[in-house]
């Protein structure tokens, strides 16, 4: 983030803690008029003002984890509407007791809204590091890259085998101003991981985000798996995440804060036949999310996981160079799978990157993009048994009209 930016938001900042003293000690006038009408006692006023005051107090530690839970956009128009509902509830009170209740809501608003204020001041002024895991570093993970760099953020774009296109990426960020490295490193190597995590902190300073994005697809039917395509997606789709959470998790867990980010796929929500080890990940790493999300929030550590749905990536071209079909497929069968993934419309994986670190700012559990796929998923919620006849009905007709239903 550079300096004109910084203070940009810091007086943006102190406008709205400037709004907000006025809503605070705007009861005052409001009390008055009320015990005027009324004709009440002024320690009643009194007593109004420390009513107040508790509700506002006592809610403001809890304020900056309300509005990581729901979004703080959200949380400040509901503030906003408690502060207004309690001050004009209170006005027509009939009695001492539900004038303390109405202000005491009231203040909870106002103490909702000053540690929001609070909390983004302090969140958003110093300069944001991040680390970005992953095995392929274009598609998604470098769209992603390429929106922190934008945002100031301090980024290592990690590889394997592809260091020319990691390279590329980072020369791009560097060019623009931005700070970027790119980096060799097998996420199936816990040490290896470990240490590039250690060692982006040392130089650092902090460790803001790790994007745990690192995946391979093998297509075909269970009866087409060796025992090595199991290990070989358990370890490059599942070990790769969590070695990247383990490597990051104590770290932010000492500093109080960061942002762990897992890439699992909307198949690791929705049944998913012809891609039965990969789907087995994914359901994996959207369980390690939500229970790491429950465990480590209270600890400052944040956690999402991300679930695309088509993304225009090498991963769709039958596994890419990051994976393999174990079903054999001529070129007219293979171009005939590439129209029928067209046919859901892939995402771009620069405006795949825009939504998802949208909703990672905002601090969302589950994220789903693009966004018509969560009707899908909550089809299958509502209605699991359909959901599985469905999809294994259409995948049995698609691979007869392949002429795949031979080699099953």
């Amino acid at each position: 983030m550079d300096v004109n930016y910084r203070w940009v938001v810091l007086c943006i900042a102190a406008i709205v803690m400037m709004i907000i003293s006025i809503y605070q000690y705007s009861w005052f006038l409001f009390a008055f008029a009320i015990q005027k009408q009324f004709n009440w006692a002024i320690s009643t006023i009194g007593l109004t003002f420390t009513v107040f005051t508790y509700a506002a107090t006592f809610i403001q530690p809890f304020s900056g984890f309300i509005a990581d839970t729901y979004g703080p956009r959200k949380v400040a128009v509901g503030a906003s509407f408690l502060v207004g509902l309690g001050y004009i509830l209170a006005a027509y009170a009939s009695s001492a007791k539900i004038l303390y209740l109405f202000y005491g809501l009231g203040g909870l608003g106002v103490g909702i809204l000053y540690g929001i204020s609070t909390a983004s001041a302090i969140k958003w002024f110093p300069d944001r590091r991040g680390f970005a895991a992953g095995l392929v570093v274009f598609g998604i993970g470098a769209g992603t890259a390429l929106m922190f760099a934008e945002m100031g953020a301090n980024v290592v774009i990690n590889y394997l085998s592809n260091r020319v296109k990691a390279e590329e990426v980072a020369s791009k960020i560097c060019a623009a101003g931005g700070k970027a490295r790119a980096l060799k490193v097998d996420v199936t190597d816990f040490f290896a991981v470990k240490q590039l995590v250690q060692k982006t902190v040392e130089r650092t300073g902090r460790l803001d985000y790790i994007f745990n994005n690192a995946g391979i697809g093998i297509g075909g039917n269970v009866n087409h798996y060796g025992i090595e395509d199991w290990n070989q997606m358990m370890d490059v789709n599942l070990s790769g995440v969590i070695n990247g959470v383990q490597a990051a998790h104590k770290i932010m867990m000492s500093q109080g804060f960061g942002h762990i980010v897992n890439t699992a796929s909307i198949g690791g929500l929705t049944p998913s036949p012809g891609n039965v080890a990969y789907a087995t990940t994914k359901y994996a790493i959207v369980g390690l999310s939500i229970s790491l999300r429950a465990e480590a929030a209270q600890l400052g550590v944040r956690v999402s996981v991300l679930c695309p749905g088509f993304v225009r990536t090498a991963i769709l071209d039958g596994g890419g160079k990051y994976g393999k079909m174990l079903i054999d497929l001529s070129p007219e069968q293979h171009r005939h799978l590439l129209d029928v993934i067209e046919k859901f419309k892939p995402m771009s994986p620069n405006v795949f990157a825009k939504k998802a670190l949208n909703s990672v700012a905002k601090n969302k559990a589950i994220i789903i993009v693009p966004a018509w796929w969560k009707l899908i998923w909550l089809m299958n919620r509502l209605f699991p048994s359909v959901g599985i006849h469905l999809v294994g009905k259409s995948v049995q007709k698609m691979q007869k009209q392949f002429g795949l239903a031979e080699q099953n």
